[in-house]
């Protein structure tokens, strides 16, 4: 009996894979799943990442398991965003049988400097989740795209690990960090060359560089970046959305930006 029990688990499996394959828009999974809930972190949770303190262990990322309403093999991706709607997550870790993840502080401020590209030594707002992804199922047969835990905030302060993150970023007078930096780093956009980032500025001045470089930096009108151009005015203090996009002409970079006031 438990050979045919498992034969048809088997048989279910294919039947259901073949069926995505085939047409993705007419399959989906039941839309009544059990999803996972976090119990650690708390939300609302602030912390600041030290030197010191770099070999602890982070707060352990702990969830309930989810729940499809059949046999399967489910992976949970603990997704970071710096945006409230989880646009562009980055994913900190997947995990395969098993509902807790731990990372050291070390490990968890490289994620923060090198896939969220957060500031150094700046607190900052973040939001997380965790997916339940079934393995082996395209995404579009899921309800809403896969069982997630409610978004929660964190505000942490990372510190300046040596991160061989190569990017653009905005400094000058008008930044958290004035004009010595560090910068604070530009995400990359939807196409190649543009990056983009949503910070609070005082009034005063900004340029573009890389790598918290003054080697390569860029200035002057928005249509017209140059390097070494003009310093870029900002006239009152606010949060403020940049878009920036990079053309380089051999050894030659110009450019494009906006700055909207949020």
């Amino acid at each position: 009996m438990k050979r045919l029990k498992y034969l048809a688990y088997a048989l279910a499996s294919i039947f259901l894979l073949a069926s995505c394959e085939k047409d993705e828009t007419k399959v989906y999974l039941s839309d009544k799943s059990t999803a996972p809930v976090l119990s650690t972190p708390a939300d609302k949770l602030t912390i600041s990442l030290t030197e010191g303190t770099k070999d602890e262990t982070f707060t352990q990322f702990v969830w309930s398991k989810a729940d499809y309403g059949f046999k399967a093999a489910i992976e949970y991706q603990i997704q970071f965003s710096k945006n409230s709607d989880m646009s562009r997550p980055k994913v900190l870790s997947t995990v395969s049988l098993s509902n807790k993840y731990s990372l050291s502080n070390l490990e968890f401020d490289k994620f923060l400097l090198g896939s969220l590209k957060l500031t150094p030594n700046v607190a900052a707002t973040i939001y997380y989740r965790v997916v339940a992804v079934v393995a082996g199922l395209p995404r579009t047969t899921y309800p809403a795209g896969g069982a997630t835990t409610a978004v929660q905030t964190m505000t942490v302060t990372p510190f300046n690990t040596p991160v061989d993150v190569k990017s653009w970023g905005i400094v000058g007078s008008a930044t958290p960090n004035g004009w010595n930096g560090p910068d604070f780093v530009m995400d990359d956009g939807d196409v190649e060359g543009q990056y983009e980032a949503i910070v609070t500025l005082n009034a005063g001045e900004i340029k573009f560089r890389f790598n918290n470089d003054w080697g390569l930096n860029l200035g002057g009108t928005p249509g017209a970046l140059t390097q070494g151009g003009n310093n870029i005015a900002i006239s009152e203090a606010g949060k403020y959305k940049i878009t920036l996009t990079v053309k380089k002409d051999g050894n030659t970079y110009t450019g494009t930006y906006t700055i909207v006031k949020l």
